[in-house]
């Protein structure tokens, strides 16, 4: 796997603990080598550098043909895809979580929150899968959240396109808008609940 990425032109990271010296053998052609002292180190590292994933299948398709579309996504580090769904124009929208302080941004005015606002926030995407290029692909991308942690546990588009995205939130400063039912948390956490317009500026 890691000789496919890099002749693709990325990158192959590889994170080998101390104790499997003697019975494994590192590939020397990796861009970047992590020597760790124990597997708990291991998987924190891989952990840190965890990037999202998009694949789109056609079953009706056999082998390597099957798959039409795939991309990672993420920034600085780690990015988690918890939903997925579709919008009326088959483009597919995908919610998460990252603790990234930067992101792939596209769409109007560069998404709706353009930078991490602490800790662990969401981020919500909108991918083409059919596009030409990176630009076409790459339809809409935003971080939402605030100060702390907020997590998208669940979402879904409607006909109009408008996506809905309930989870948990211990940000005091979750962006609020509209008749907000409550605009102040009241513990140390709690459900939160969004609607967004990725047509509006």
């Amino acid at each position: 796997m890691d000789h496919v990425c890099l002749e693709g032109g990325g990158e192959a990271i590889g994170v080998f603990p101390l104790s499997l010296g003697r019975i494994e053998v590192e590939h020397k052609g990796l861009t970047k080598m992590h020597m760790v002292d124990s597997m708990h180190e291991r998987k924190q590292i891989m952990y840190d550098n965890a990037d999202t994933f998009v694949i789109e299948f056609d079953p009706s398709q056999s082998g390597t043909s099957s798959m039409i579309f795939s991309s990672f996504f993420g920034g600085t580090g780690f990015d988690r895809a918890t939903s997925v769904a579709f919008n009326p124009n088959g483009d597919l929208v995908v919610a998460g979580s990252t603790d990234a302080s930067t992101l792939p941004l596209a769409g109007i005015n560069a998404g709706y929150q353009t930078t991490n606002a602490g800790g662990t926030d969401m981020f919500l995407l909108m991918v083409h899968p059919s596009g030409a290029t990176t630009t076409d692909t790459l339809l809409y991308s935003t971080f939402l959240g605030g100060n702390l942690t907020d997590i998208p546990q669940a979402m879904a588009v409607d006909s109009k396109g408008l996506i809905y995205i309930g989870g948990f939130t211990a940000s005091s400063s979750f962006p609020m808008a509209g008749a907000s039912y409550s605009k102040f948390l009241s513990g140390g956490g709690d459900a939160i609940f969004a609607v967004l317009d990725t047509s509006k500026s």
